[in-house]
């Protein structure tokens, strides 16, 4: 797109966006520290329960391995080669998901059957990869979140005891703890105090801040880092496999449940950062066309079968790429200039539709305030119903269902009780895919006037002798009922729509355009006051932490 032309800050939250090197290199610096730990710490404690240990060099060797392959996956991903690579911004690196599984095996058969259980199953993993298409549909998005929730929880006690020191001699000191504080109060006010992209930034301020802090409190040894130099080449397998049955059939398994994590993760990823669910499938109904710089037409045609063009692109010449008519739900996509390769070679050029969205308000005309209660139904210009819903504590968003540039008719069914019925509210899509934000205001009722009762009957018995008599209470007003808030609706997924072509130095051109698999992951809900429940779940966390850390110190000093 022609905004992902420019280099600028504003990008760094866009999947293609070009962002300045000297603004992009702290966000890569933090990735790869943040990781650093995580990445080495399982093959520590790996080879640590090894039947027989291993030796400093050569554990050295197996770290430099991990850094090595953990930076070449990522390229992977974010360039695939054929099929393999996402094309996401995934940091590849080791799992903690095979800590506890690969750390018997080690003790049982030894670290070289380690080695020979991680090829084959890795092995087996990527033949998963290559078939994923047809398996991943068995794998549900509430198992793959529920793998990946679980997964984060067992980290906790690895997180309490790196808080405490690690594996060190001095677990749970006082100053270990201080250090703890100390990183993680940086990583809260940065992230509390600083202002636009910087904000996400507050872990590689906590990590630098921590790490001068280590340094004057004499926690930092260099010495084994500079005593094999500052760069070598990695060597391939260190430590000569061994295959056992048993070994590799663990070690299978527990690759099946990081496939699992894999769909979560990616999932939570597309859903979270892109705003939208993972692709897979056409997606058709889109009128496309190719013209001329002059703006002259050479191909029209509607999107949702793969076509070849030939015989109308000049190698070197420059062509539009141009949607005449989005599909249904999604808005118009700007136009993408491309030009014809001479060397022969394929080029890539791929076109994204986002897909129209709505937010819908149903608030009181005095508070402003959410109203729940209400039955709204949201009709297109020629009447026909396109979604219906009762109103709850959020706003009600429609993505992906209403088309770009027409004309929608808002209207209340049912008012919430004590309230007027609202006049209908028409409103227009945009074209470029932002969100449009309506809103129906209900005014209250008039509060009706009770009944004055009417004068009371003289009694048949004697009326004393003093002719008194008592006068009738006034009732007291109504008062009017209030409902409960109904269930707030479910929200629509975020679609996609993704053409690409591909061309060649003959002037021949294929296009094709991968859609939408609806994979859903489950989402937070909105939070008046996010920072209160951070922090008070922050405190919990730590208060945990701590209690934790001084509870095994004082079991280890036992």
């Amino acid at each position: 797109m022609k905004e992902n032309a420019n280099c600028s800050i504003s990008n760094i939250y866009k999947l293609d966006g070009r962002v300045p090197i000297g603004k992009a290199i702290p966000f890569g610096l933090q990735h790869i520290l943040a990781m650093f730990v995580s990445n080495l710490a399982p093959i520590t404690m790996i080879a640590g329960a090894a039947k027989v240990p291993v030796t400093g060099a050569e554990l050295g060797m197996l770290l430099q391995n991990a850094m090595f392959a953990a930076g070449i996956a990522t390229m992977i991903q974010l360039y695939p080669l054929w099929k393999i690579g996402s094309r996401l911004p995934v940091v590849m690196g080791v799992s903690f998901t095979f800590v506890t599984v690969l750390s018997t095996i080690s003790a049982n058969y030894g670290y070289p059957a380690v080695i020979g259980a991680v090829l084959i199953g890795g092995l087996f993993e990527g033949t998963l990869g290559l078939f994923a298409k047809y398996w991943r549909k068995i794998i549900r998005p509430i198992v793959a979140a529920s793998v990946v929730t679980a997964i984060g929880f067992s980290l906790f006690t690895v997180g309490a005891r790196s808080f405490g020191g690690g594996y060190a001699t001095d677990f749970g000191s006082m100053s270990n703890l201080l250090l703890g504080l100390i990183t993680l109060a940086t990583c809260l006010l940065w992230n509390m105090f600083a202002k636009g992209y910087l904000k996400q930034l507050s872990v590689l301020a906590g990590l630098i801040v921590g790490y001068v802090v280590a340094i004057f409190m004499g926690k930092v040894d260099l010495s084994m880092i500079m005593s094999g130099g500052i760069i070598a080449f990695p060597h391939l397998l260190p430590i000569k496999p061994e295959f056992h049955a048993g070994a590799i059939m663990s070690a299978c398994i527990i690759f099946m449940v990081s496939a699992a994590e894999t769909i979560g993760d990616t999932s939570a990823l597309v859903a979270g950062g892109l705003g939208r669910d993972i692709t897979g499938e056409e997606i058709s109904g889109a009128v496309l066309s190719i013209k001329s710089l002059d703006g002259k037409l050479l191909k029209e045609w509607v999107s949702g079968e793969e076509i070849q063009i030939t015989g109308i692109l000049k190698p070197g010449e420059t062509y539009l790429l141009a949607e005449v008519l989005p599909a249904t739900g999604y808005a118009w996509a700007e136009e993408i200039p491309f030009t014809v390769g001479g060397d022969g070679g394929i080029h890539r050029v791929r076109m994204e539709d986002r897909p129209t969205q709505a937010e819908i308000r149903k608030t009181d005309m005095v508070t402003g305030e959410e109203l729940p209660g209400a039955v709204l139904v949201l009709k297109d210009k020629n009447g026909r119903v396109v979604d219906r819903w009762t109103s709850g504590n959020t706003p009600h968003r429609i993505m992906g269902r209403l088309n770009a540039g027409e004309a929608y008719t808002l209207s209340e069914v049912t008012a919430p009780s004590g309230y007027q019925i609202a006049e209908e509210v028409t409103f227009t899509v945009s074209e470029d895919g932002t969100i449009d934000r309506v809103v129906m205001e209900d005014k209250r009722k008039e509060p009706e006037e009770p009944e004055k009762p009417g004068k009371p009957e003289k009694p048949e018995r004697p009326v004393p002798d003093d002719d008194r008599e008592t006068e009738p209470e006034t009732p007291d007003e109504t008062e009017t009922p209030e409902t409960e808030p109904t269930e707030e609706p479910r929200k629509k997924g975020i679609i996609t729509a993704r053409y690409e072509i591909e061309l060649d130095g003959r002037g021949e051109l294929r296009i094709s355009h991968p859609s939408r698999i609806r994979t859903k992951i489950p989402r937070a809900g909105d939070q008046q006051r996010p920072w209160v429940y951070g922090a008070l779940a922050v405190l919990g966390i730590l208060g945990g932490s701590i209690c934790l850390i001084l509870w095994r110190r004082d079991t280890f000093e036992k």
